[in-house]
């Protein structure tokens, strides 16, 4: 994950770059990643601390448009693959309420 600062600052080049006032300059910029979980690599900072620095504390965020994946074309066609990846779904679930 990249810090807020670099994306504000691909915000800006790219806007001085196209001369243009629309976000990235006008053009299409694609974030993946889980941003829930994922935070930028931080050494010696706290958990909040990570979480300011991380795109969704950005002021950007409120601009961008999210889309979320709604099929895993993988588990739909490795059984495998499936079976382990319902085990680690409820894992996480169950940590989930735990820590409530």
């Amino acid at each position: 994950m990249a810090h807020k600062h670099n994306i504000k600052a691909l915000d800006t080049l790219l806007k001085d770059l196209c001369n243009s006032d629309e976000l990235f300059g006008g053009n299409i910029v694609v974030f993946g990643g889980d941003f829930r979980q994922v935070l930028p690599a931080l050494p010696h900072k706290t958990q909040a601390e990570a979480f300011d620095a991380s795109l969704v504390s950005s002021s950007l965020w409120s601009q961008l448009r999210k889309v979320s994946l709604t099929e895993n074309i993988r588990a739909k066609e490795d059984p495998h693959f499936q079976s382990f990846f319902l085990t680690l779904e409820m894992e996480t679930y169950k940590q989930e309420i735990l820590h409530r």
